[in-house]
């Protein structure tokens, strides 16, 4: 049986799974308690004449806590998913990632050393692997079409801290033919990613900042700003983060609490609560269910004539959660109720001294309780066009 030696046992990186090397590496003490298990058990292989072949899944597996999700519990080989960049034009084929069916948990994509930089004057992460989650899609796994290439994308017309991860799904892991691929997209149509904002304040995803410092398609200076910029306790969620008008994105009505909108600015970071989507003339119960694909835009209305007022407008239903009723509310007997339903090209409506009107946000007015959060997130909206300009077309095309 082959004999090993203490040094080979600490630098060898894939005999075991991401997170228990980086703990390894974080503290000497766990390297020498993790070395006296490991003696252990080639001395109990060697008495039992157990096969050095058995060795390193015995050693590499957590009793408690299985961090290898990449496979299913299927006795197939583990397969070691890493990258070398994000930036478009230096991938190659090493960088080709097959995701489909990982799920529920998560997939790791191993980061190189090379990716980080250790002299960089902000704080870097000290792990050497990425945990990328399945959300957006009902079944909490990663569709089959999952294969293709990690990447860093800018939308036009946005805040620095707007930049975004994205996976460009592709039959062949041929970088030349990226351009014929489209991105990987949930079950609501809006492409899968991870926020660049969330990177500098999640450590799952720290590391994509070193890779894309070291690519350049970040400065030092703006993962500065982010880490520094205050966030919300709770972070936000990808299809909700909102950085332009007329950006589309995911309303989920029907909850009794409205959802939560992120609003990103040039270096400030605001959440709340569409409260007021409900609509409910009584108790704020929804008067519909289902998720819309909407975008806050100006109201050309002739009453929101000489005032900043903002409107929903609807792009585009989600066949997965399609809208129907909320018979709680009755909706369904009330004579507004066809008046009220959502359609596609139309604003959201509610009902407002018992009468059909847009839900719309006044920018202008104050109430008694001062400036609300969803005001100043609108008005981050507002100051980004000025700042970045705005683009034509459809809404839609601004995903």
């Amino acid at each position: 049986m082959a004999v090993l030696d203490r040094r080979s046992f600490v630098i060898s990186e894939r005999t075991l799974v991401p997170g228990h090397f980086n703990a390894l590496l974080a503290s000497p003490t766990k390297i020498d308690k993790a070395w006296d298990h490991t003696a252990a058990v080639s001395q109990t292989l060697q008495e039992h004449s157990t096969p050095a072949s058995h060795l390193t899944e015995i050693i590499t597996r957590d009793p408690n806590k299985d961090l290898d999700n990449n496979v299913a519990h299927s006795g197939r080989k583990r397969t070691l998913r890493s990258i070398r960049t994000l930036d478009l034009s230096k991938l190659s084929r090493h960088d080709y990632l097959d995701f489909s069916g990982i799920g529920p948990s998560c997939a790791y994509v191993v980061v190189p050393p090379g990716a980080r930089i250790p002299d960089a004057a902000v704080k870097t992460s000290p792990f050497t692997y990425i945990r990328l989650f399945p959300r957006g899609w009902r079944s909490h796994t990663f569709p089959t079409n999952a294969k293709g290439f990690l990447y860093y994308y800018k939308p036009p017309h946005s805040p620095p801290m707007a930049g975004q991860i994205r996976f460009r799904c592709m039959q062949s892991d041929s970088p030349q033919d990226f351009a014929s691929g489209y991105d990987l997209c949930g079950d609501n149509g809006l492409p899968w990613s991870v926020p660049l904002v969330l990177c500098g304040h999640t450590a799952c995803y720290a590391p994509i900042l070193d890779v894309a410092l070291r690519d350049g398609l970040i400065s030092h200076k703006l993962v500065d700003l982010m880490q520094k910029t205050p966030t919300p306790r709770k972070l936000p969620v990808a299809d909700r983060l909102v950085y332009t008008l007329g950006q589309p994105f995911a309303l989920r009505l029907g909850a009794a609490v409205g959802p939560r909108i992120s609003f990103l600015g040039k270096d400030r970071f605001i959440a709340d609560v569409l409260t007021t989507i409900s609509g409910s003339p009584s108790k704020r119960l929804p008067l519909y269910q289902g998720t819309v694909i909407s975008c806050f835009e100006l109201s050309k209305l002739p009453e929101h004539v000489g005032r900043r007022v903002v409107v929903i407008r609807i792009i585009r239903l989600v066949d997965s959660d399609p809208i129907r009723p909320n018979l709680k509310t009755r909706l369904h007997e009330r004579p507004e109720s066809d008046k009220l339903t959502p359609r596609v090209g139309g604003l959201l409506m509610g009902l407002r001294h018992s009468k059909v009107k847009p839900i719309a946000f006044d920018l202008d007015s104050v109430t008694k309780w001062g400036v609300q959060p969803i005001s100043q997130g609108l008005e981050l909206l507002l100051e980004n066009e000025k700042l970045y300009g705005s683009e034509g077309g459809s809404s839609e095309s601004r995903t």
